[in-house]
C-alpha cells in the first residue's frame, strides 16, 4: 500500500467516524425528545425502554 492509498483509507475512516458521531448525536436527540413526550403524556417507562433498545441503547 503506498502513501496515496493509506491517505485515502485514513480519510475514509475519518469520514465514517464523523458520520457515526452525527448519527449518535441525532439518536441522542431523538431519545431526549421521546423522554419529553413520555413526560408530557405520561407514557410508561417500558415504552421508552423499548424505543431506546431499538435505537441501540443510545442515550
Amino acid at each position: 500500500m503506498d502513501n496515496t492509498d493509506a491517505e485515502a483509507a485514513l480519510e475514509h475512516a475519518m469520514e465514517t467516524h464523523r458520520a457515526a458521531q452525527e448519527q449518535r448525536v441525532q439518536a441522542t436527540q431523538v431519545v431526549s425528545e421521546l423522554r419529553q413526550v413520555n413526560i408530557r403524556n405520561g407514557f410508561a417507562p417500558a415504552i421508552e425502554a423499548s424505543i431506546v433498545r431499538k435505537l441501540g441503547g443510545a442515550t
